[in-house]
């Protein structure tokens, strides 16, 4: 490998550490010489056994963010156990492996073993390093859904039923929202990402409920000016119960939003248009349409007409324009159902809200 002028280089912060393993001693050089300057933390090891004690022994705080290594670096079998170390670990380590001349076994290993990336040499140093940091940003993605799939299984079970035992009026409520606003996001075109941290907001928009009077939450009639007070608290309450869950801001933010108007007359900050992101104003959509389509204590489900005409009234006050007009539209035709069924081509391009 060739080590490009130094003048090419563009450094970006990275804390990254990385561990080099190969049995050519000029290759890892100037590889690690390169990834250096490119910010990463570099490690090398020409001994495959030694990698794998280095490995196995790394101290929590300095564990690797990734490993690269020879196929047939020095040690009997090494760089296929490398990888089998790397997968022991707890969260696993994603590995590269490079080979000469890539085998069937080899890529059969690498499925087996879900190695990050399986390279034939030679590779130019640019490419080993854009392939270093998509396998790094693409195992953060996945351990990041794991860990919000697992917190979505635990909060989606156990806070909904608490605003339901104070509220039952509400039960089954934050389900429907959650399948409401999963259904037209995707309609609108969001990613995975934004689906699963838009999904857990509905589930969780009206925790902050537990924190007002039950006498409050269940009162048949109209609220007064001070109740009215006290229910306009709760978004602040469930963006302060939630704020222990690291990495879920977004989903906070949408929970704190959830009752904000695009005309900015909304509550608790006023906020206006996209100030509120558009999953979070998928959110509020889908919140609204539940409460008018469900009976409470106090009122009858509206048709899906009165549903239809409350949107279309209400475009560019309560909703976003667009989503209130698409949403408008579809119940029109097909009430709840539409929110069930497959992308039509009528529905087929994403929003144009930012």
């Amino acid at each position: 490998m060739n080590l490009p002028p130094y003048r090419n280089f563009v450094v970006r912060p990275t804390s990254d550490r990385l561990l080099l393993v190969d049995s050519q001693s000029r290759s890892l050089h100037l590889a690690a010489t390169y990834l250096e300057r490119r910010g990463y933390i570099v490690d090398i090891e020409v001994d495959g056994l030694a990698a794998c004690r280095r490995i196995a022994c790394s101290p929590q705080e300095a564990r690797y963010d990734l490993v690269t290594s020879d196929m047939h670096v020095q040690g009997d079998g090494a760089g296929f156990r490398i990888a089998e170390v790397c997968a022991e670990c707890r969260p696993r380590i994603p590995v590269i492996l490079l080979a000469d001349a890539p085998s069937l076994d080899a890529a059969l290993f690498c499925m087996r073993h879900r190695v990050a990336d399986f390279l034939a040499r030679p590779i130019a140093l640019d490419d080993l390093e854009r392939r270093i940091r998509s396998s790094i940003d693409e195992f953060r993605k996945r351990q990041r859904m794991l860990r919000f799939d697992q917190v979505e299984a635990l909060l989606a079970r156990v806070l909904p039923n608490v605003i339901a035992a104070k509220d039952p009026s509400t039960r089954g409520h934050s389900d429907r929202v959650a399948e409401f606003a999963t259904q037209l996001g995707r309609r609108c075109g969001l990613d995975d990402e934004d689906l699963g941290d838009l999904r857990l907001a509905a589930r969780l928009h009206d925790i902050g409920k537990v924190g007002v009077p039950e006498a409050i939450l269940t009162k048949q009639g109209p609220l007064s000016r001070a109740e009215r007070v006290e229910i306009e608290k709760h978004p602040q309450i469930g963006h302060d119960i939630l704020e222990p869950l690291v990495g879920l801001t977004r989903v906070r933010d949408w929970v704190f939003q959830h009752h904000e108007h695009w005309d900015g007359r909304g509550y608790p900050c006023g906020l206006r248009g996209t100030e509120v992101d558009l999953p979070g104003r998928i959110l509020i959509v889908a919140e609204v349409f539940d409460a008018l389509a469900t009976a409470r204590c106090y009122k009858e489900a509206w048709s899906r007409d009165k549903i239809a005409d409350f949107f279309e009234a209400s475009a560019g006050r309560h909703f976003d324009p667009e989503l209130a007009t698409l949403v408008a539209h579809g119940v029109r035709l097909e009430g709840a159902a539409w929110f069930r069924t497959p992308r039509s081509t009528e529905f087929e391009a994403p929003l144009t809200s930012p």
